[in-house]
């Protein structure tokens, strides 16, 4: 852009501006959040403080002078001269930079030298940068970044890091420029970027060509306001590349540029990239799709959050992803959340995906959440995706979608497991859709939750349908569908909860089992037709069908499906009416858990209200809200005559509310008598207590206060408390639930309890869980849980006790049942809690260790991770912070904080011997290393035949011994400056790694390594050139006996191959093929290689076994037998008592695998008498059969697994006596 250009583009938009820009503060900057009626833009980028997720968003960007500067005089007078006293008081992040922070404090005077790291500010940016925006060469490969950087201000648009640099932004922020990362091994961390000028002088705000290049922590606000393609982060033919804990605005707010490309993250040919904790916001419009482009390709989509092209090994991984579809084109509008197409052995998983139309008009269009076309071995999973259109229509054919997932082959290897899929769309829509239209597809689906709302009618493409499989090969079990029709019932209305209803070419084979399907069409599954398919051992219900008879699929195996009536072949004339869903068009419906249990005829409600500090005693809105919880308790919801479920939310605005046993006796008065001093509830009520927008909302309460929400004379429903922080500074408190005998559940849901005294958490009979919570106990807290009868109740993961000086289980019962489930938290060491009666096996742990990164300098990294090895989740944790000590150096920071679980921090040293301490909470780790030792390795290619040298310089020299290790053979000798090491052994064709180390009898002080080639023989001729003759190749021979498995029980294949000679060949490609494992091992030093085949099916196979040969030796192969048995499965039960006038009678029995992991969503059966009850196993493994029992006497009851494809039967017997 050109100077005066520029200058009048400012005072435009100082003219116009309704927010301001601010960056020149020195702390964290917060995002807008998106709203679907307003604009997007940043109001006040500013570092004091974090922006208001809840402040509405505007359309302009106001960019006062003083803010946005620009510095006429670029000379080499305004770079600081060495010989002047230079004085940064106060080079400090306030806001949490990730791996960027730095030291607080620099001082540099005349007298000391200056940092290796280099400071770049607005004026001084000649220093380091050339005027086409190339680095310069320095001494060092760190950057920091402090300022405002303005477009117009320099010769260049684009910093282009065209070697490898680290690039950390301190108070950052860069108006229009953007980075372009040409150099491998590059990272940038920091900084916030403002992209609201015209975009033809900057298409991207970062552009990456080069492998290993990191992106992380920064802040974008993009507004392209250009005709010209704009990608927020594009990457092209770059390996490695890391995107990570970014928040990105992308906002296009009503424009449309129909023929240009709009992403916000963009890869193209790059394998192995993560896009992982990620905050994506963007107002992207529908396109029309480009069907010029070759199918498939990303480029057949304008417009797309993400979008991924041949890029193989992708991990996306917890993001929190969330469109808003506005403008519009008028052919086939499209907008894609994520499009992936031809990439290979990916991960999608934890993911928040949002994707609505806020076009509140009829005009159709296409919304897809997940989009993939082509690829193989992708697994999706655990992700969170609800989609929103309001439009669509049923005629002429049907036409519009808001798809969660959507897969066109050919496809292999697809993987759709525990996910949570929402959907409403006013024409037809589809939670999953798979076509094999293209090629043949194989994909499973199991352990989702799924829940789809359309309009369907009897037209071809006005279907409704929680899975649409039009696949050549598909298993799909364990699934809870629901899928409601917003059209009045007509049985040949075309709505299913899984189906194959348009027809593709080729044969198809279904295998549906195990599932939960609800809907209020006529069919809950629906196959047009098959081959060699099974519908069985689902739970169906539709409007007018249930159990088998609920099934359509000519040809296939329909058995053993059931319904609320407890048999499989209920007709509608026998089961029980109220099965039948509502057509209610304006309500969601109940699903509900139990498989038996009757569906709810009542609609539930939502009353919504609000308390925060008010003068008056308010009307609960949250202009005027209650003035106290008290008030809205006793003035609203018990005067409400409540008969239908209701959830009850009660949102706190900012502020502290404090609790004494006065205030509870109020309560009473003011609502329906109740003892205990605590809220009566109705039975059919849910309450939620919860933060408006996670602000700061504190509870405080007084010695021997409780807050409890049920009482002894009602059953109640749920109570949630979410992201509140509760005070307790008193002795003996307990909270929600406590002193309370109801059927009621507890959540507590990302709550602090900071806790500076003794206090207890109890229930008698309520469910209890814990969940994203903090315990700080400030240094002196003691926690207290306390249930009196079976803790299977309580449940606490992912929870963080920090600085408490004592933590127990207490049960004042003698008779206690159960175990509670504490899996998944910080205990305030490596070492877990320790109680019979709670389950902690899974736990974390803190562990520090070091990596030299050269100049006497070493990373320092610590980092949580769960006992098993895994890390999945960890970042749920507290933010903790560490405490870094050493005689020995000196560190950049001695207090980072395990961010996300992770903390890295620079240790400088020139100590031959070092010591650091890294103390987290309780746990305090001692690293204990040596001075690195510089070692230099040279050494010659040879001919076949001849021998040759490793020559090893060593820096600084120290009294130790060296070992090189070259095909095997060590070779030990003395160091010395320059050490001339011989290999005397005569070595074939081919290339070698040489490995070296130095070391002494108590320490290893480096490593290094290096590689050499062995040629073939050159024969000389009459040509100009000699030809090169290789020995004869040596035969070989491979061994695999065979083997015999148990599932799930470790056990290797082992394979060995040897030359004629018997000579075990090492570092040799073997190719396997067992089953659905196909893989390329190489063999060690004894020429073996080895395949765990624990976690196949159970059958016989035959593995093929194959050595491709190479220059030296000759092919060969083999194949061996392989067995795999059914494992044996754990199945316990107790015997029970019950009383002859009890209501309901419980039998439980838990299933746990041979390893001893529970079992969840199996069916076992319990029969006594001649009576055969059938229930699923919860997330604890435990079943649970409603017994009826009305005579007195002894019983005698049989559960029963009845066995899967993977585990054998096994049945236990149970006594029951009624009295």
């Amino acid at each position: 852009m050109k100077p005066n250009y520029f200058i009048l583009v400012l005072v435009l938009i100082s003219i116009i501006s309704i927010g301001a820009v601010s960056a020149v503060d020195d702390t964290d900057i917060g995002t807008s959040v998106l709203e679907t009626t307003d604009d997007l833009s940043v109001d006040d980028v500013s570092a004091d403080e974090s922006i208001d997720e809840s402040s509405p968003v505007e359309e302009n960007i106001d960019l006062p002078a003083d803010d946005v500067s620009v510095d006429d005089d670029l000379s080499e007078s305004n770079i600081v001269d060495e010989s002047e006293d230079l004085s940064i008081d106060s080079v400090s992040v306030d806001g949490d930079l990730g791996e960027s922070n730095i030291v607080d404090e620099l001082s540099i005077n005349k007298n000391s030298k200056l940092p290796a790291t280099n400071w770049v500010n607005p004026s001084n940016v000649y220093t380091f940068f050339n005027n086409d925006g190339t680095l310069k060469l320095t001494s060092d490969n760190k950057y920091i970044f402090t300022g405002n950087f303005q477009i117009g201000s320099y010769s260049f648009y684009t910093f282009i890091i065209n070697r490898p640099s680290n690039l950390t932004m301190t108070g950052a922020t860069f108006f229009g420029l953007s980075f372009n990362f040409t150099a491998p091994n590059s990272n940038l961390t920091g900084g916030t970027y403002l992209n609201v000028w015209d975009m033809s002088v900057n298409q991207n705000v970062m552009s990456v060509s080069a492998n290993n290049v990191s992106i992380s922590n920064t802040n974008f606000d993009v507004y392209p306001t250009h005709d010209s393609d704009y990608i927020g982060i594009d990457v092209k033919n770059a390996n490695n590349t890391v995107i990570k804990n970014n928040i990105i605005n992308y906002n296009m707010s009503g424009l449309l540029y129909p023929n240009y490309y709009n992403y916000v993250i963009r890869l193209v040919n790059s394998n192995n990239a993560t896009i992982q904790n990620n905050t994506i916001n963007a107002v992207l419009p529908f396109k029309s799709v480009n069907y010029n482009v070759t199918f498939p390709n990303i480029d057949t989509d304008l417009v797309a959050g993400i979008g991924i092209q041949s890029s193989h090994g992708f991990k996306l991984l917890n993001n929190t992803i969330s469109i808003f579809g506005k403008s519009f084109s008028n052919s086939y509008p499209t907008l894609d959340t994520i499009i992936i197409v031809q990439s290979n052995n990916g991960i999608i998983s934890g993911n928040v995906i949002n994707e609505t139309d806020t076009n509140n008009n009829a005009t159709v269009k296409y919304l897809y959440g997940i989009d993939l076309y082509e690829l193989s071995n992708v697994t999706i999973s655990n992700n969170n995706i609800t989609m929103y259109s309001p439009s669509g229509q049923v005629s002429p054919q049907g036409a519009g979608t808001a798809y969660p997932i959507q897969i066109t082959g050919p496809v292999s290897d697809i993987f759709i497991h525990d996910n949570n899929l929402t959907t409403e769309n006013n024409g037809p829509n589809l939670g999953i859709y798979s076509q094999n239209y293209y090629g043949t597809t194989n994909i499973t689906i199991y352990n989702n939750f799924i829940n789809v709302t359309g309009r369907a009618s009897d037209k071809l493409y006005a279907l409704v349908s929680g899975i649409e499989l039009q696949d050549t090969y598909a298993e799909v079990y364990n699934n809870t569908i629901y899928v409601q029709n917003l059209n009045n019932y007509i049985s040949n209305y075309t709505i299913f909860g899984i189906s194959y209803n348009q027809t593709t070419p080729g044969n198809h084979t279904f295998n549906i089992h195990d599932n939960t399907i609800r809907t209020n069409g006529h069919y809950a599954v629906y196959l047009a037709s098959s081959v060699n398919s099974t519908v069985n051992h689902n739970f169906l219900e539709t409007y007018d069908l249930c159990g088998n008879n609920a099934v359509y699929a000519p040809g296939a195996n329909i058995t053993n499906n059931y319904c609320s009536c407890h048999n499989y072949s209920s007709t509608p004339t026998n089961c029980n009416s109220n099965r039948s869903i509502s057509n209610n068009k304006n309500k969601k419906k109940e699903i509900l858990a139990g498989v038996y249990e009757e569906i709810l005829t009542d609609e539930p409600q939502t009353i919504e209200l609000h308390v925060g500090p008010n003068t008056e005693d308010g009307n609960g809105t949250i202009e005027n809200p209650y003035a106290n919880l008290f008030i809205a308790w006793g003035e609203n919801i018990n005067k409400l005559n409540i008969t239908s479920p209701t959830n009850i939310i009660i949102n706190f605005m900012d502020g502290t509310y404090s609790f004494t046993r006065e205030d509870f006796e109020i309560i009473e008065e003011r609502g329906y008598e109740a003892s205990d001093w605590g809220f009566l509830l109705n039975s059919n009520m849910n309450i939620t207590l919860q933060a408006v927008n996670n602000n700061s909302v504190n509870f405080t309460f007084e010695h021997g206060t409780c807050l409890p929400l049920d009482s002894y004379n009602t059953e109640c429903g749920g109570i949630k408390l979410s992201s509140i922080n509760i005070i307790l500074d008193a002795e003996s408190i307990s909270l929600p639930g406590a002193w309370a005998f109801s059927d009621g559940k507890v959540i507590y849901e990302k709550c602090i309890f900071y806790v500076n005294a003794t206090f207890m958490i109890g229930d008698q009979t309520n469910e209890k869980t814990l969940i994203d919570c903090i315990f700080d106990g400030k240094g002196d807290g003691i926690l207290t849980f306390w249930n009196e009868y079976n803790l299977d109740l309580i449940s606490i993961n992912y929870a963080t006790f920090y600085n408490l000086s004592g933590l127990k289980f207490e049960h004042w019962m003698d008779t206690i049942t159960g175990m509670v489930n504490a899996n998944y938290n910080w205990w305030g060491s490596n070492t877990p809690i320790s109680d019979p009666y709670v389950n902690a096996s899974i736990y974390a742990i803190y562990n520090t260790t070091i990596n030299y990164i050269g100049n006497n300098q070493w990373e320092v990294i610590g980092k949580l991770t769960w006992n098993d090895g895994t890390d999945e989740g960890i970042e749920r944790l507290y933010n903790m912070p560490v405490s870094l000590i050493s005689s020995t150096g000196t560190f950049n920071e001695t207090n980072p904080i395990l961010k996300n679980g992770i903390f890295k921090v620079t240790y400088t040293s020139n100590n031959l011997t070092n010591e650091i301490n890294a103390i987290c909470d309780k746990e305090n780790q001692t690293l204990s290393f040596l001075k690195n030792i510089d070692l230099g390795l040279s050494v010659n290619d040879i001919i076949y035949g001849e021998y040759t040298n490793v020559t090893v310089n060593v820096s600084p020299l120290i009294d130790a011994m060296l070992n090189v290790t070259v095909n095997g053979q060590i070779y030990s000798i003395k160091a010395d400056t320059t050490t001339v090491v011989p290999i005397t052994e005569l070595l074939d064709i081919g290339n070698y790694t040489v490995d070296v180390v130095i070391f002494d009898a108590e320490n290893i002080y480096s490593t290094n390594s290096t590689s050499f080639e062995v040629k073939p023989v050159l024969t000389p001729s009459n040509e100009t050139n000699d030809t090169p003759v290789a020995p004869a190749k040596v035969n070989t021979q491979l061994n695999a006996p065979k083997v015999t498995a148990t599932y799930n029980v470790a056990k290797k294949l082992v394979i060995t191959l040897k030359d004629a000679n018997g000579k075990a060949l090492a570092n040799k490609k073997v190719t396997v093929k067992l089953g659905s494992i196909s893989k390329t091992l190489t063999t060690n030093s004894k020429g073996q290689v080895s395949l765990n085949i624990a976690s196949l099916l159970p059958k016989t196979y035959t593995a093929t076994i194959k050595f491709a040969g190479d220059n030296n030796y000759t092919a060969s192969s083999i194949k061996s037998k392989v067995i795999v048995k059914k494992a044996n499965i754990k199945l316990s039960t107790k015997a029970k008592t019950f009383k002859v006038k009890a209501k309901t009678k419980k039998v439980r029995a838990t299933l746990k695998d041979n390893k001893g992991k529970v079992m969840k969503k199996t069916k076992l059966s319990f029969k006594v008498g001649k009576k055969t009850y059938i229930a699923k196993t919860n997330k604890k493994g435990v079943a649970t059969f409603k017994v009826k029992l009305t005579k007195k006497g002894k019983y005698t009851g049989t559960v029963k697994f009845a066995g899967n494809k993977y585990f054998k039967t096994v049945s236990k017997k149970v006594k029951i006596t009624i009295k």
